[in-house]
């Protein structure tokens, strides 16, 4: 079957909250009606779903089948995809796939999560479920204590400082003021990262992604006859993994799956890196962010926390890091979280949605992670 470029012809975008008056199928519909609003294709001949927690927290298998339903759709192919933090992105891998094998022509991708109707304790159990249940989550090991000893290893290799990586969630918020559905859209000062209660040392509550509802959605076709309407082209994506315990890699302040996410990027679609206008990566908690950073080769090793310190990485630098907020402002409805950063790149390449224009950016990359690390997931993307 011949290669078909896939277009991204329709964005839907939530406004991340705590939406104590919404329920998944809720947030679902609202996104998913906005995606296809314009009727740019006829029909949908699949639905894929990125969510992480919906068996344990909705008790809700199959979510992809029942939510079908809110759209009227039969007779389509359904998928539900969990791949921790990198469900989104793998949900739009996925439909990359798809469309270029020519298995489906017009494919809506829809991430949803709905995690603030539950106190802490169920939260964090359902976090320990990202990393190994049998060999680390039994004996208290989490998402967050995993980043901690990630944070401390990088703290002491490059004698950096607290105040240093307290820059991270500073940049973050200043960053959230570009989106309208960004979760926490208000600046924060130094002193105020600094004097947050301590999570996992040396984390801090200001460098936590908050507890967040939130669904997001592209429409993507093969269709060239719409090519005129759509917002970009998906050029490459991928899904790779690692190691799942942190305690089996030889460097905590690597990130392998990244690095060889994006070089697979790279070469499907052969770019080089610095003609990337933005990037979003999943930096939950604020050292993943400069890891992630340094793992693939964007920045020398030790130096991220330093250039943003210095006012690097903002609107009107190349690239610009982040445009939203990160996890930590924009939030982290875990299993949409990436299908967030492929519609908000798309929305910032034409200044809609809500999202602010980045006019230098001809390509923009995705990366997200799934668990600390165990799995990477990268796409990128071209201006139409």
């Amino acid at each position: 079957m011949a290669d078909k470029e896939p277009l991204i012809v329709g964005v839907g975008l939530s406004k991340i909250s705590r939406s104590y008056d919404k329920g998944l199928t809720d947030l679902f519909f609202e996104v998913a009606s906005e995606a296809t609003k314009n009727n740019v294709v006829d029909s949908i001949d699949a639905l894929i779903v990125s969510n992480a927690f919906s068996p344990l927290l909705q008790s809700q298998n199959m979510l992809a089948s029942i939510l079908s339903e809110e759209l009227g759709l039969r007779g389509i192919q359904v998928f539900t995809v969990e791949n921790g933090g990198a469900s989104g992105n793998t949900a739009v891998h996925l439909a990359n796939s798809m469309i270029r094998s020519g298995f489906a022509e017009n494919i809506l991708v829809v991430g949803v999560e709905k995690l603030t109707d539950y106190n802490s304790n169920v939260y964090n159990s359902a976090l320990s479920q990202l990393t190994n249940a049998e060999f680390e989550g039994l004996y208290g090991a989490n998402v967050i204590s995993n980043f901690a000893l990630i944070a401390n290893e990088y703290l002491k290799k490059y004698n950096i400082g607290e105040e240093l990586l307290a820059e991270w969630p500073v940049f973050m918020h200043e960053n959230s003021l570009n989106a309208e559905h960004s979760m926490l859209r208000f600046k924060v000062k130094l002193e105020r990262v600094l004097s947050s209660d301590i999570v996992s040392y040396p984390l801090r509550v200001l460098h936590s992604p908050p507890f967040a509802d939130g669904a997001a959605a592209v429409l993507i076709t093969s269709d060239e006859s719409v090519r005129e309407e759509a917002y970009a082209v998906i050029e490459a994506t991928t899904v790779v993994n690692d190691l799942m315990e942190v305690s089996l890699r030889n460097d905590l302040t690597y990130l392998y799956s990244a690095k060889l996410a994006v070089e697979k990027l790279l070469s499907l679609s052969k770019i080089q890196l610095n003609e990337i206008g933005i990037i979003d990566v999943m930096d939950k908690y604020s050292i993943a962010g400069p890891v992630i950073l340094e793992s693939i080769g964007l920045v020398d090793k030790g130096r991220t926390l330093y250039y943003v310190r210095d006012g690097r990485f903002r609107l009107g630098d190349n690239p610009v890091i982040n445009l939203t907020g990160g996890t930590k402002a924009r939030g982290h409805p875990v299993g949409a979280t990436g299908v967030y950063q492929v519609a908000e790149i798309v929305s910032s390449f034409h200044s809609v949605n809500g999202v602010k224009h980045v006019p230098e950016a001809e390509y923009g990359l995705a990366i997200g992670i799934g668990g600390i690390g165990a799995v990477a997931s990268g796409i990128i993307l071209r201006r139409v």
